[in-house]
């Protein structure tokens, strides 16, 4: 597989200098420019990366698009609750409603299989040279790209040969200039074991959601196993545990204020030090669409689900997710706006720039970078609304995907010569139809009619030279919602591709009949589809381009702040490490570091987001009030760090990381001690929940606590 951290829609990779220890997601082959024994750690270095023997390392593993790790020799994996929301979700149904009820199983055969796959770090090395190679010799941007993509395509496909048993990734370290090669073992079954209530494990709700304090038992716990054999293999009854070659001890006793922390996680993507147009593009456009739209699909879900609760239930994943992407882009626009962040990067720029025109030599090999820069921005911006709204129209409504894609593939059909049909049909529908199934799935025919209705009108009323012609005549209406409502009721029952049951069979046992189908949405899902695509082509070559300035953006910016960079994180295996601290957000509000059992109980509520139920609130009574449940720390961390340990001086577990609060969502563009803080579940307040309310001494005892 290969992992090229090129990111569409202008999200290049970046890179972040260090000036103070606590700042940075250090790549372990960085890890000996800190002193960490001068920071507080008693463990040597070894103990947490030793490429020659066991260490902490092996204890890390990563589930889905989160962190865990081993908690014991036979395959308990901590995590966080929301990381095994989905599975959650997945197993449940009115009946067994795990999400609301939780789940505990008391013995390893009542453990429920999920569709989660995990993976560890088995090795990495530099494989810059080899990805590199041939590239000085290449001018064209699009054919450099191509090479590049090649280099990384055979060194994968060498590297999967020499090892089978492993998953092969390159992941881009500093765009244009450094690569790594890992090797992952990918564990296939991993199974869900304990999961609380959702009224702990989610307790505050959205309310709560990027805020402290925090009073919320986000924590989980699963199980990898493997086959007989002892290798990685696919559910079967009868899979062994996993035993891993290293899993973290517990420390019952916790930490206090100002107590050495450190995080080992697989962190999803930071964009510090980006040219100052990126910003001006995230806050100015993508952010505020995202979060506006994405709240749009919560409230049709939350509207639709109060009177089903099979609907609640199979909402729960996706509102989950859309609302923490949401709450994430709030928070981000909120700090740039209370920051200086996007001043300071353009006096950076600005800085960069004069040094490079004040000397000769600079100026004659990097004299126009910036200024290529600016004009790749100017054109994305220009089109900004258009292109982000029809990304959205194929991946929010599955009619639009299923319709615009058989639009475009029809009008390809006419070109085919007779003898090459059979094949062309092969080619774009048999050989891609989970794929074609997967995104033309329909959750619910009232939540589809309401998206594709609100995202028409969007369309319709784009400004003119953005909007598309299949939608001019929607917006010479009087009325354009009331004639686009009326256009999707009438034409709705109609179309094939709102009955996903009669499209799928369709698409399985008479592909070749697509070519020939008439849909009253394929006219406009078809225009959309082009226009998507002439997008596609023009931000592939500004992405192209970008590979080469970038990294000349990258020589300048080391020349002139002649300090060591450190990758943007990119989902590989990092280190970050800082104290418990609390921190003062704004003019006159102090936040201290840890919360206790007697704030839960005084948020307890009947209903909403602090709804706790009777019996819990009468269990937590018993309780000492003082018990810390949350805590705060400075540490550098983002999405994907979600479940990360959090370890104490000697590499015990002390809790389990799970979210940043609101000042420190900006945290992905710039860090800042003052703001940046990031918040984890106790592992006091964890074991508590395991023994009274869980009843899972079973689970203590193998953890050995």
């Amino acid at each position: 597989m290969i992992k090229k951290t090129l990111i569409a829609l202008g999200l290049c990779l970046s890179f972040s200098s260090f000036s103070t220890l606590e700042e940075g997601m250090f790549p372990l082959s960085e890890l000996h420019r800190v002193d960490l024994e001068k920071a507080g750690l008693k463990l040597p270095l070894k103990s947490i990366y030793n490429p020659e023997g066991t260490s902490l390392v092996q204890a890390l593993v990563r589930v889905g698009g989160c962190t865990g790790s081993f908690v014991s020799n036979e395959g308990l994996i901590i995590t966080n609750h929301h990381c095994a929301f989905g599975a959650v979700a997945a197993a449940s149904d009115p009946e067994h409603d795990y999400i609301t009820e939780g789940f505990m199983a008391k013995e390893r055969s009542k453990e429920i299989p999920t569709s989660i796959k995990a993976r560890i770090t088995a090795s990495y090395e530099d494989v810059s040279a080899q990805v590199l190679n041939g590239l000085n010799a290449i001018s064209d941007p699009a054919a450099r790209s191509m090479k590049l993509d090649a280099n990384i395509e055979q060194l994968v496909k060498d590297e999967q040969a020499k090892h089978p048993d492993l998953l092969i990734e390159v992941s881009e370290m500093l765009q244009g200039k450094s690569y790594t090669l890992f090797r992952y073992q990918e564990l296939k079954d991993i199974r869900l074991v304990y999961v609380p209530q959702r009224s702990i494990g989610e307790f505050g709700g959205e309310s709560d959601n990027w805020v402290w304090p925090r009073h919320t038992g986000d924590f989980s716990f699963m199980r990898a196993y493997v086959g007989k054999d002892g290798q990685p293999a696919e559910y079967a009854e009868d899979n062994i545990p996993y035993t891993p070659k290293e899993f973290l001890k517990i420390n019952p006793n916790g930490v206090k204020e100002n107590d050495f922390v450190f995080i080992l996680g697989y962190p999803g993507r930071t964009y510090r030090n980006q040219p100052a147009q990126f910003l001006e593009y995230q806050n100015t456009y993508q952010m505020p669409y995202i979060s506006q739209w994405f709240d749009f699909q919560i409230e049709q879900m939350q509207e639709l689900g109060r009177e089903d609760k099979a609907l609640e239930i199979a909402f729960a994943s996706r509102i989950k997710r859309l609302a923490n992407t949401t709450k994430n882009y709030k928070g981000k626009m909120q700090g740039l706006q209370r920051t200086s962040v996007i001043a300071d990067r353009k006096k950076d720029d600005e800085g960069l720039m004069a040094m490079v025109n004040n000397d000769p030599a600079l100026k004659n090999e990097y004299g126009t970078v910036f200024q290529e820069i600016d004009q790749i921005y100017q054109e994305k911006l220009a089109t900004a609304q258009r292109d982000l709204w029809l990304g959205q129209v194929f991946s929010s409504s599955g009619l639009f995907f299923s319709a615009g894609y058989v639009a475009n593939r029809q009008e390809a059909y006419k070109d085919v010569k007779k003898a090459d049909r059979d094949n062309f049909i092969a080619m774009e529908f048999v050989n891609r139809a989970a794929t074609l199934k997967r995104n033309g799935s329909i959750a619910h025919p009232e939540l589809e009619k309401r998206l594709i209705k609100a995202l028409l009108y969007y369309g319709a009323t784009l400004p003119e030279g953005q909007r598309p012609a299949s939608l001019e005549a929607f917006s010479k209406e009087s009325d354009i919602k009331e004639s686009i409502d009326a256009f999707v009721e009438k034409n709705y029952a109609k179309s094939l591709f709102s009955n996903t049951e009669k499209y799928t069979e369709m698409l399985e046992k008479s592909p070749a009949k697509l070519m020939k189908v008439k849909d009253p949405f394929m006219e406009i899902a078809g225009d959309l589809w082009t226009q998507l695509m002439k997008y596609q082509d023009a931000e592939k070559k500004r992405q192209d381009a970008l590979t080469i300035l970038l990294p000349k953006m990258i020589d300048i910016r080391q020349m002139y702040q002649k300090s060591t960079f450190l990758p943007d994180a990119n989902s590989t295996l990092r280190f970050t490490y800082g104290y418990i601290r609390g921190y003062s957000p704004a003019d006159a509000e102090v936040h201290n570091p840890f919360t206790h059992v007697k704030g839960i109980l005084e948020k307890a509520s009947n209903s909403g987001d602090y709804y706790l139920e009777e019996y819990i609130q009468k269990l937590l009574e018993s309780a000492d009030p003082m018990s810390i449940v949350c805590f705060l720390y400075n540490l550098d961390t983002t999405g994907g760090n979600s479940g990360s340990p959090i370890m104490d001086d000697k590499g015990q577990l002390v809790g389990v990381n799970f979210d940043r609060a609101y000042t420190a969502t900006i945290n992905d563009f710039a860090w800042n001690e003052e703001y940046s803080r990031s918040i984890g579940v106790d592992i006091r307040y964890v074991l508590l929940i395991v023994k009274e309310l869980g009843k899972g001494d079973h689970l203590l005892k193998e953890m050995g606590v």
